[in-house]
Formats: C-alpha cells, sequence, structure tokens
C-alpha cells in the first residue's frame, strides 16, 4: 500500500501527552509524539499493557486488541494494485508493532537495556550461525567428529583448525555452525571468540531481572500463539474473531470493517513446471511475460505468492481459471485460496514477527531458555507449540517453515537441556512427521524432519535416546510400515516396474537419521541402552529379512528375458542402508553381552527362511579328486538365486567379533533350538557366486543387461563392503 494515501485516508487517531503522564521509565521522545491508543481505553498500550500485568491478568488477546487494528492498517495489500511492487510503512511498522513489544518487556528504553543485557555474554560461548543455501561451510577432517560438524567463515579463520585438513562446502540451508559444542568435535570444539565467551560464561552468572522474565514470557506467549494461528492454520475466507475489525471501531479505522478486499492466493507445488504456471498466470491474469516470472520466481522462493487484489467474486473466478488450466497439465491441479486481505495483512506481520522473535532472543541466553520453556511446554491453547508445528509443517508454505525452523534452531539449540527437550518431543513425533513429509513433495531440506541431523548426531543425546526413548523402534518402526507394502506374500520386498517409487525414495530418509543415530559408538553400556539398541536390533532384523533373497532370478533358457525386471530400487535401498549396517555391527562388537544377544537373534532369523528345502533334504554324497562330501542339493542354472543376502552378511559381520570375547559357533551361549550347521549358513552365499561364476562363462546371456547391472553394483565400491566383502568373510 502507498505509504501518502494511507496517511490521507486514515488519520490514526493519536494520543498527545506529556511525558509525565507516561509511567514508564523512559520513553524514546519520537515515540511519545505518536504512541499507539489502545481501542478500548486512552491509554497508549503498553500501559494497558503493564496495568493487566501488575493486576496478573495480562493475556495474549490483550496483545491481538492492539495487532487487530494496526495491523490491518500497515500491511493490508492495496486493491486493484501491483501485487508484485507492495511497500508498507516500514517506520510506522517499526514505531507501532514492534518497538511496543521491546519496550514492554524491557519497561523503558529497550536498547539500553538489551546492551546491558547482551554485554552478559558477549560474545557468546557457542556460534549457532544458521546457514543460508550456498553459504560456505568448513569441516574438519582431523577434529570433526563427522561430517555433519561444520564451522562457518568467521569461526573457522578464528580457530586451529585452518592449520589441520579441512573440507570446504556449500550449505544446503538449514544447518548451524557447531562452533563451541564440545560433542561435535574431538579436540578444539571454541574458536578465540567463542573461548572467550566460555570464560566469561563461566565466571558471571547469567540471569534476567525477575520482572523482564515475567513480561518476556506474557509476550513470547502471545507472539507464539499469534503466529502459529495465523500461518499453521487455514484461514479461509476470513479472520478468527478476536483479529477481526469490528463496526463499532472508533475513528476513520471503522471504514477498513467494511471494505471487502479479498486476495488469490497461489502456492508452489513441484509437480508443475514454471512454464506451465507462467502461461496460465500471463493468460487468467492478464499480465506480461516478464511479470509472470516474477511471479512464479516468487511462488517458487517463497511457496506462495498473492496474484490479484480485488472483490471476492473476481478473485473467485480467477481460482477457477487457474485450477482449470493447471488440471489440464499435470494429474491435479496448482493449489489456489481465495482469502481475505486481512488474513494477508496479519499473516504478512506473524512472518516478520517471527524474524523480530528469533533477533530478540539472540540478545542473551535467559530470554532463549524463556522461549523453548514457552514452546515446549506451553499449552498455547491446546498442545504447545512445538508439538503444532511437529503436526502442522507440511500444511505450511516454504517461506513460513523456513521462518519456524530457524527460530527453533536459534532458540533451542544453543542450550543442551532445550535441545535435549526438543530431541525427545522430536521424538515422540518422528512418526507422524515422517508420514507427512512422505505425502508432501518439498524437498528434504525444508520439512522439519531435516531437524534430525542437528538433534540425532549428539552423541550424549543420541544415547539417551536410545536408552529411554525407543528412537530406533520408532525410526526403524516408521520405515518398516512403510517397506511391509512392497512385500509380496511370501514377505520378501518386491518392486514393481513403471511405477514411480517416490514415497519410498522419500522414506528411505530414515535410514540416514539412523546412520546419525548410531555414528558413535558408547564407551561405557547400561542396561537400559542395551535393551533399546537390542529391540531396534530386532526390527532391524525384520527389515534384513524381508529383503534376504528378493529380486531373485531365474536362469532364461531358449528365449531371451522379454522385460528387463526392475534392480535398481533393491539396490538404492542397500546403499542408503549399508552404513546403518556398519555403524550397528560396530556397536554390537563393543560389548559382549549385546554382540551374544544379537549374534542369538540372526540365527534365529536365519532359521525363518522360508526356503527350508536345505535342512529337511539329504545331503547327498559327492566325490572329487580323492575328497568326499555330503553337499545340499541345489541347481543353481535351474533354480532362483538372489544377490541380496543381507542376513547372511551381517552374521558375517558378527562373526569378526567372537573372538575378542572368546567366543565360537558352537560355544555354549548360541546352542538354540533350529540351529543351522555351517553348510547350511554359506548355502545361499555359495549359490550366488556360483551364479556370478555362470555368468562370467556366458551361461545367463538371456537373462539381459539388469543381471550384469546387479554383478557389476555388487562388486562396485559402493557396495562391496557389505556385499561382497562379507560373502568372502563368510566363506
Amino acid at each position: 500500500m502507498n505509504d501518502d494515501s494511507m496517511n490521507e485516508d486514515h488519520t490514526i487517531p493519536v494520543y498527545e501527552h506529556d511525558l509525565q503522564d507516561v509511567d514508564v521509565d523512559s520513553v524514546d521522545v519520537e515515540l511519545s509524539q505518536v504512541l499507539p491508543i489502545f481501542p478500548t481505553s486512552s491509554k497508549p498500550c503498553i500501559n494497558v499493557w503493564m496495568d493487566k500485568m501488575s493486576k496478573g491478568i495480562l493475556t495474549s488477546t490483550h496483545f491481538k486488541e492492539h495487532w487487530r487494528i494496526w495491523v490491518p492498517n500497515i500491511y493490508s495489500p492495496e486493491p486493484n494494485g501491483n501485487c508484485l511492487g507492495w511497500s508498507f510503512d516500514e517506520d510506522m511498522a517499526e514505531k507501532m508493532l514492534y518497538n511496543t513489544l521491546e519496550e514492554f518487556i524491557c519497561n523503558g528504553e529497550p536498547r539500553e537495556v538489551l546492551q546491558q543485557l547482551a554485554k552478559l555474554e558477549n560474545p557468546p560461548s557457542v556460534c549457532g550461525r544458521f546457514f543460508k543455501v550456498g553459504e560456505p561451510t568448513y569441516f574438519c577432517r582431523e577434529c570433526g567428529m563427522d561430517p555433519t560438524c561444520v564451522l562457518c567463515v568467521a569461526c573457522f579463520k578464528e580457530s586451529a583448525h585452518q592449520n589441520h585438513k579441512y573440507k570446504i562446502a556449500t550449505s544446503s540451508g538449514g544447518g548451524c555452525c557447531d562452533c563451541g559444542d564440545p560433542e561435535a568435535w574431538k579436540k578444539e570444539a571454541f574458536c578465540r571468540i567463542h573461548e572467550a565467551g566460555k570464560e566469561a560464561k563461566e565466571t558471571s552468572g547469567n540471569k534476567l531481572p525477575e520482572d523482564i522474565r515475567e513480561r518476556a514470557t506474557s509476550t513470547f506467549e502471545a507472539v507464539l500463539q499469534y503466529c502459529f494461528e495465523l500461518l499453521a492454520r487455514e484461514h479461509t475466507p476470513g479472520l478468527p474473531a478476536d483479529l477481526r475489525v469490528k463496526e463499532t471501531d472508533e475513528g476513520p479505522l471503522s471504514l477498513l470493517a467494511t471494505t471487502g478486499s479479498y486476495c488469490t492466493v497461489l502456492f508452489n507445488d513441484e509437480t508443475h513446471t514454471f512454464e506451465q504456471v507462467i502461461s496460465t498466470l500471463a493468460r487468467v491474469i492478464k499480465c506480461t511475460q516478464k511479470e509472470a516470472i516474477e511471479f512464479v520466481t516468487n511462488i517458487d522462493r517463497n511457496g506462495r505468492a498473492v496474484v490479484k487484489c480485488s472483490d471476492f467474486q473476481h478473485c473467485n473466478e480467477l481460482k477457477s481459471d487457474i485450477e482449470r488450466f493447471t488440471s489440464r497439465q499435470s494429474s491435479h491441479p496448482l493449489k489456489v485460496l481465495v482469502v481475505h486481505a486481512h488474513v494477508i495483512a496479519h499473516q504478512i506481520f506473524a512472518m516478520r514477527l517471527l524474524g523480530w522473535l528469533q533477533q530478540f532472543i539472540s540478545h542473551c541466553e535467559g530470554f532463549r531458555i524463556i522461549f523453548s520453556d514457552v514452546a515446549l511446554n506451553k499449552k498455547l491453547p491446546d498442545l504447545p507449540i512445538v508439538d503444532g508445528i511437529l503436526m502442522r509443517d507440511s500444511h505450511l508454505w516454504k517461506a513460513a517453515r523456513t521462518a519456524w525452523h530457524r527460530l527453533f534452531i536459534s532458540g533451542m539449540l544453543m542450550e543442551y537441556e532445550s535441545k535435549k527437550s526438543l530431541a525427545i518431543v522430536f521424538t515422540t513425533n518422528y512418526g507422524t512427521v515422517m508420514k507427512d513429509f512422505m505425502k508432501d513433495d518439498h524437498d528434504h531440506s525444508f520439512s522439519i524432519s531435516s531437524l534430525s541431523v542437528q538433534l540425532f548426531t549428539v552423541p550424549t543425546l543420541a544415547h539417551y535416546l536410545i536408552a529411554n526413548h525407543d528412537v530406533l523402534f520408532i525410526l526403524l518402526n516408521t520405515f518398516i510400515s512403510e517397506s511391509s507394502r512392497r512385500c509380496n506374500p511370501v514377505g520378501k520386498l518386491e518392486f514393481e516396474r513403471n511405477t514411480p517409487h517416490t514415497v519410498f525414495k522419500r522414506a528411505q530418509y530414515i535410514l540416514c537419521d539412523l546412520s546419525y543415530l548410531l555414528s558413535s559408538k558408547p564407551d561405557t553400556w547400561t542396561d537400559e541402552l542395551r535393551k533399546g539398541f537390542l529391540q531396534g536390533m530386532s526390527l532391524l532384523m525384520k527389515l534384513l529379512w524381508s529383503m534376504q533373497g528378493m529380486d531373485a532370478v531365474l536362469r532364461q533358457v531358449g528365449q531371451h528375458m522379454e522385460y528387463e525386471p526392475e534392480w535398481e530400487s533393491a539396490f538404492n535401498l542397500h546403499i542408503k542402508l549399508s552404513p546403518v549396517i556398519s555403524l550397528a555391527l560396530e556397536w554390537c562388537g563393543s560389548d559382549r553381552v549385546v554382540l551374544i544377544k544379537a549374534f542369538r537373534l540372526v540365527l534365529k532369523k536365519l532359521s525363518e527362511q522360508p526356503n527350508k528345502e536345505s535342512s529337511s533334504t539329504p545331503g547327498q554324497l559327492r566325490e572329487l579328486a580323492d575328497h568326499s562330501a555330503t553337499c545340499i542339493v541345489y541347481d543353481v542354472s535351474l533354480e532362483p538365486v538372489s544377490i541380496h543376502l543381507p542376513l547372511s552378511r551381517f552374521l558375517a559381520g558378527l562373526f569378526l567379533y567372537l573372538e575378542k570375547y572368546n567366543l565360537d559357533y558352537q560355544s555354549s551361549e548360541f546352542m538354540i533350538q533350529s540351529k543351522l550347521s555351517p553348510e547350511q549358513l554359506i548355502e545361499p552365499v555359495l549359490r550366488a557366486q556360483a551364479m556370478i561364476s555362470q555368468v562370467h562363462a556366458g551361461m545367463w546371456r538371456r537373462n539381459g543387461y539388469s543381471l550384469l547391472n546387479q554383478l557389476y553394483f555388487y562388486h562396485n565400491v559402493r557396495c562391496r563392503t557389505e556385499m561382497l566383502d562379507r560373502d568372502i568373510i563368510l566363506l
């Protein structure tokens, strides 16, 4: 909206007063000229909030009363104006909307108070800088705990790591600098800037004055509740009742109550192309090609854009037209909503309010602790904000998601206790979050599920979650619930040709999260940790069992194979799963009790395999070069053979650790019913080796390229660690 037109049309009621009238310690002289009036009294809003606070009856409604009037005034889009060239009266917004909050919290001149508070931790002991897309990050090959531990440019230049072996990469957005986190580095955890902050923190206690704490708590509650209500719930087409401009509102503002402006809002999706949306917009809203490109760029960057602001009927017609055009180009139309102009105004303000809050809590640790306490524990109104955002994240547009993620990262990951509480809530809701992510079509970096890299890579947190919150069980259970839909009647994974596996590919991010959790094996085991880990292991065995023998191939005789079978999905799954298997083996090998229980678990699973013909049919005696042996009868050239044997290979991995604890295959600890003989154990692997030899001898030519590709990857460096190498160990 044009600033001048706003000042002409609506002469905003001002409360002229002397400084003596205000019971605030010191007020900025400029501000004293225009202090926002509270709708129901002639007092400035800060005084009203102070008054209610002293009586103990201040609620978020009192803040909303103020925003209800001022937000539409400042941020409402102009009807029939150009939606690309919006400009708002930022000075007015600063004065009326943000400064009032800061003054209320600080009870006086905010700049001085915040400077005092910032001095308490200047510099801070943790960096926590949020990375934008494309920003350079540094990883120290010598000191980093794992490749996710990175430094920003400023910290790297001031650290000892610049003289070590390091690697530079660009951030995909969403992470933060790990300087100052002792769990991310083997040594040199602090750069020179934050080393000073750590020493200062140890000498000075960091306490917020009690009155500031109370006011900050009330303000944060109101701000978070308001932002959640406006960004995470759909308002089509009108506002919640407590934010509507009423007919009875004094002064020219009552004009706003009758304005019937609506906006047509277009949302981003990953199915329609740039060209399709550009041509649709150019036809429907009659704009130039250049404007259409600008709209589409905004939609792609922010996740949505207002393309028209007019009356309801006009906006609704545009909505129908856009849906009609885009449904021809793809299986479903673009998401378009018609929303009241005041809703857009409040949403613009809510987005900026999140940015303001992120910047405000960066001043001192005390504010961050209050913030995380409010966000994690306060029911606003029915469930805490963090839970609410975890549940609703996939319904938000890109920019709103990013704003919430940044706020959580900067407000909760700097202090260990806050990070721990967030990790517990995240783990509890993990299943729902991942199910939403699988249905969603946005990239992983725009999903709240990407927070896992911040939480699960902290060794003490990972061990705590495994021991006390069944995190391995929750993650594997979520993955198996998705993979079991792709199992055949025998319970083995089977991938169809020509069907999109998008959901399953997205589910494989769970396997990355598993490798984060297992990335550092424990030095000391507790009973809880053993129990939590073995519970996860039993599910991992269930998954490996469904992969054992999948994609079995039968030798083609007579005629060439008509259709190449689907083989890539199985190998993609293996590539994602192999780090988890390697880490799980390391964990098993680090404790005697866990090793014995895991070994028994694998033996039991192997004896459940459906191809039991090997144990029921008696072996045949064969003789060769003066040697005789009893062999299991199986003709590789006539019967199905699979190269996927993760369960047998897991056992091979465990074998290597038996010697360390003076155990062997015949030890009394491993005496279980229906235990396979060593010959039966190596049988599946021998079949695979026999098939490979036959392929090299040219006997499987008619099976086409899919088999050759499988064998190529079997020997390839990306897969051989958990395939070929384990087979050699087992044999």
